[in-house]
Formats: C-alpha cells, sequence, structure tokens
C-alpha cells in the first residue's frame, strides 16, 4: 500500500528508523552536516563512502579515475546502469565531489555517447529510449550543478552557504533514482538517505528564512532549488511503502 509523503515521513521519524539513521550522522559527523561549504574540495571522502556503492565502470584511487573497457557485447539496460554507478561515485552521504567530476566531465559524456548509439541500434527502443532519457538528465543536472556551486562555493554574502548546499542536495537527491526514473530500491540504505535529505532540507529551510539582506534574486535562487527538491523527495518517497519502513 502506498502513502503519502507527509504520512510516510511522520512513520519514519516516528519509528526505529530514525534512531540508526540520522542520528548517527548528527552526533558523529554534524561537520559535514552543517558544514557552510560542503566538499571544500576535490575527494573529500569519497573513497570511504560506505553508503553508495562503488561503481563497476571506474573506482577512484587518490583523486584519480579508472575506466573500465566497454563490454561491446553489453546490453544498453546494463550499460545504462552501470553508469549510474559511475556517477554515484562522486556524490557521498553528505557533499558532491563536483571538483573532481568536472575533471572527468569529457570521459562521461563520451562514456554517455556512446551507450546512446547502442540505445538506438535495437530493435523495440521505446522503453531503452526513455531510460536512456532519465540517465541523460541526471547527468545533465550533475554537469550544470558545478557552475553554481563554484560561484556559491566562491561567495561570503549572507545565505550563499545555504545557496550552495540547497544545490548539492539536489545533486544527492538525483542520484537515488533508477534507470526508469523510480525509486532505486537496491540503493543501499536509501530509507535513511531519503530521511537525512528531508532532514537537511527542512533545516536549511527554516534558517534560510531567518537571514536578512539576501539579495533578491538569490533568495529567488534558493527557493526555487529548495521546492525543486521537495517535489524530487516527494516522488522518492511515492515509491515507499509501510512494508518498506517496518522491515
Amino acid at each position: 500500500m502506498r502513502v503519502n509523503s507527509v504520512f510516510i515521513f511522520t512513520v519514519i521519524f516516528s519509528s526505529v528508523v530514525t534512531a540508526i539513521s540520522v542520528e548517527w550522522a548528527w552526533k558523529n559527523e554534524p561537520s559535514k552536516v552543517l558544514s557552510t561549504r560542503g566538499m571544500g574540495g576535490s575527494n573529500n571522502g569519497i573513497v570511504s563512502n560506505k553508503t553508495y556503492r562503488a561503481s563497476e565502470v571506474h573506482t577512484l584511487r587518490n583523486g584519480s579515475a579508472t575506466f573500465a573497457k566497454e563490454n561491446k557485447d553489453d546490453l544498453p539496460e546494463n550499460q545504462m546502469k552501470r553508469f549510474i554507478e559511475t556517477l554515484r561515485v562522486y556524490v557521498n552521504v553528505t557533499s558532491f565531489d563536483h571538483i573532481l567530476f568536472k575533471t572527468h566531465i569529457g570521459k562521461l559524456r563520451k562514456e554517455l555517447r556512446e551507450i546512446g548509439k547502442s540505445v538506438h541500434k535495437i530493435t523495440s527502443v521505446d522503453q531503452p529510449s526513455d531510460q536512456f532519457k532519465v540517465v541523460k538528465n541526471m547527468f545533465e543536472v550533475m554537469v550544470n550543478s558545478v557552475e553554481n556551486l563554484e560561484y556559491f562555493g566562491s561567495k561570503d554574502f549572507t545565505g550563499c552557504d545555504l545557496i550552495y548546499k540547497v544545490i548539492e542536495l539536489n545533486v544527492r537527491i538525483t542520484v537515488l533514482f533508477n534507470t526508469h526514473g523510480a525509486l532505486d530500491f537496491d540503493f543501499d540504505g536509501y530509507l535513511d538517505q531519503i530521511l537525512l535529505l528531508h532532514r537537511n532540507l527542512f533545516m536549511w529551510k527554516a534558517h534560510f528564512k531567518k537571514l536578512t539582506g539576501v539579495p533578491l534574486n538569490k533568495r529567488f535562487m534558493f527557493n526555487r532549488q529548495a521546492n525543486h527538491a521537495d517535489k524530487t523527495l516527494e516522488a522518492l518517497v511515492s515509491y515507499i511503502s509501510l512494508s518498506d519502513i517496518s522491515r
């Protein structure tokens, strides 16, 4: 049985899940949750990330990426799944390593083009084509965030730190989807992660609302990003059932 997002979050917060999810990060790594800039540098904590599974396509070692050779006989659907796993390598529990990601955009874009060619070669293109659009959109969300993260990460006007973090939060939300544009139930700790994302967003929205002296265009930027995060989280939660919570 599917229930609405408000009820889901209420149940989550009142269950044992709460104790084993956000509170661990809250008590043991508060600096990561509350830091004013997010990454602040390349490859900060990515390798030791235990919530996001390591990619089968490439792994990170000492800030560099080792890309696997393409399997020419691989099905496009498998290629797309692995590409999403690749994108997740740049994201951990609390942040997105946009600095490292930026250095690999060209390689990733080339890889995505090759996947697109494989998709168009198959006879029944409807479903794989829709899946490819989802994967491409996920990649573009990450690419488009880089410039904004660089900008807001280098400024110090009132509220810029929260704008940075909500942009980053949208990337963290995006990688929770699978190739069908639904919540990826194979994602390790997906319920804990959704709860953490929701709590982060709630806290940052409340804090931003109290700020004075924020430029009007920057306030609009925050609200637009926060509203998008709200809607995307709601979409993810719509896939969760009460049985998922009680596991």
